[in-house]
């Protein structure tokens, strides 16, 4: 994610891409990214595209579940809990 060796990463570097990576899994914003990491929106757009180009299977997962959410109203976790869109 820094794109420095491993035995450089410091545990602030750990704790910074534990927090980008959950947000962009879950949808964070290049806004979001861009005011918790102090960088510029445009950054944060950058680095959210080079994400999902280097995890291309994460992006397909995302947009299966979307599809999926969109054709059934729901969607099933990967330990088969049924997640739907009603009011709780």
């Amino acid at each position: 994610m820094f794109g420095v060796d491993p035995a450089q990463v410091t545990d602030d570097m750990r704790r910074r891409a534990k927090a980008v990576n959950f947000g962009i899994l879950y949808g964070m914003s290049e806004t979001r990214l861009a005011r918790d990491q102090g960088m510029t929106r445009q950054d944060a757009h950058d680095f959210i595209e080079a994400y999902f180009e280097r995890f291309k299977s994460v992006k397909a997962y995302i947009e299966g579940v979307r599809a999926e959410a969109m054709r059934e109203g729901q969607v099933r976790t990967l330990f088969g809990r049924v997640r739907d869109r009603s009011p709780r």
